[in-house]
């Protein structure tokens, strides 16, 4: 697994990345709640709602 992937299990596909935080906010899908899906945001990874 590269810096950029984390473990994916939900469905969707994540935003393209922008310019983001610099902090590891979640490492898999799991961290997140609900639909969201834990993706890099140009810089770190946080959790965002995922494109269809």
């Amino acid at each position: 697994m590269s810096n950029f992937e984390v473990d994916s299990d939900k469905p969707g596909v994540c935003p393209e990345p922008d310019i983001g935080l610099c902090w590891e906010a979640c490492s898999s899908d799991h961290d997140c709640p609900g639909a969201q899906k834990c993706c890099y945001n140009g810089c770190g990874h946080d959790c965002q709602q995922p494109n269809n």
